[in-house]
């Protein structure tokens, strides 16, 4: 894990928020694709406090659709 990721992943914790390394690659990502199609390609800026609410989203639609993937 690269410094900037394991700063990043430490943020998150500090929250309280319990995630496997797995999951934190995934949801990093899907929040990063998030931000680069929805806010930086309309010229907006985005703030700490959006990064984290869009990662809490991503986090929650991840987990609920791993979970409906046991549930067949």
């Amino acid at each position: 894990m690269r410094g900037s990721e394991r700063n990043n992943k430490k943020l998150f914790w500090d929250k309280s928020i319990e995630i496997t390394d797995q999951e934190f690659k995934e949801v990093l990502q899907i929040t990063t694709d998030d931000i680069r199609e929805n806010r930086v390609k309309f010229g907006k800026r985005t703030s700490l406090k959006q990064v984290f609410i869009v990662f809490q989203i991503s986090l929650r639609l991840l987990r609920d659709v791993e979970g409906r993937k046991y549930e067949r």
